[in-house]
């Protein structure tokens, strides 16, 4: 039996062997608040943002460390040039706390040649997470009574 402490370890353990991307400097902007830099971690399961002092679970400006699983994140773009934030961004629409609920959220990197590799980053891990809603399972036939 796995002590808590244990299984947080271990945890922690399989989240950097599944790093699929990491980059500081990233900005992010959910619901029109201003853009707070961060550190952007993303593995072959989740999208994590902290804010850069990760002694602290918020920032100066109060802005909360953020975790969204791939099947949270309905959709991601590339934003060449959103308003209010003028520079390449990754663009996605985040499912909320309910089903008609989305959040907007857009993480900009500080360095604007980072972009692709950042927007790769989210489709292997989109990739890795398919939606199986409406996903005709085997056995399951077109039967009609």
């Amino acid at each position: 039996v796995l002590m808590e402490e244990e299984i947080q370890e271990e945890e922690g353990e399989e989240q950097l062997r599944n790093t699929i991307y990491q980059l500081n400097n990233v900005s992010l902007s959910c619901e029109d608040r201003p853009l707070v830099v961060g550190k952007l971690t993303i593995t072959n399961l989740k999208v994590s943002w902290s804010p850069i002092d990760v002694s602290d679970p918020t920032d100066s400006t109060g802005s909360p460390s953020h975790v969204w699983g791939f099947r949270d994140i309905l959709m991601h773009s590339v934003a060449s040039d959103p308003p209010n934030i003028h520079k390449p961004s990754i663009y996605c629409h985040m499912s909320g706390s309910t089903e008609d609920d989305i959040e907007e959220v857009y993480f900009v990197p500080s360095d604007s040649n980072e972009i692709t590799e950042l927007y790769q980053a989210f489709n292997k891990g989109a990739e890795a997470n398919p939606d199986f809603a409406g996903v005709q399972q085997e056995g399951e036939g077109n039967f009609f009574f």
